[in-house]
């Protein structure tokens, strides 16, 4: 594992982020691991091998399976009140590349669209 310097920018309805950050790179797996500050300190873990996002902090953990060929409904879990609620999420546009993984993609809840987001993080591979 690798510590790396990385750039992400994260956009949604309401919001737009850029920032730098320290992330860890495992070059085995292809798992880039790193906490985001903005809005709520969250654990990002990317595994760009199989398309996939895990997003976790104290009040909710969720799991974002990417695929351009079909919608995928996926789980929220609320951890302050137990609770999971699913939702579809449509993948608009996937890139990964030895520098980068970006992904756009929408949410829908009971077949209302409730958020289109922009997620990219651009990194060297280089030890900081």
């Amino acid at each position: 594992m690798s510590k790396i310097a990385a750039q992400v920018y994260l956009k949604n309805n309401n919001n737009e982020y850029r920032y730098e950050t320290n992330a860890i790179y495992d070059k085995d797996l292809n798992i880039l691991k790193f906490q985001e500050l903005l809005p709520v300190k969250t654990q990002i873990h990317i595994d760009m091998n199989s398309l996939q996002i895990t997003r976790e902090n104290k009040e909710l953990k969720m799991i974002l399976t990417f695929d351009k060929k079909q919608a995928k409904i996926m789980k929220c879990e609320l951890k302050g009140i137990n609770q999971t609620f699913s939702f579809k999420l449509q993948t608009r546009k996937i890139e990964v590349s030895q520098q980068k993984f970006l992904v756009e993609y929408d949410t829908y809840v009971e077949n209302e669209l409730l958020d289109h987001i922009i997620f990219e993080i651009t990194f060297q591979k280089n030890l900081i």
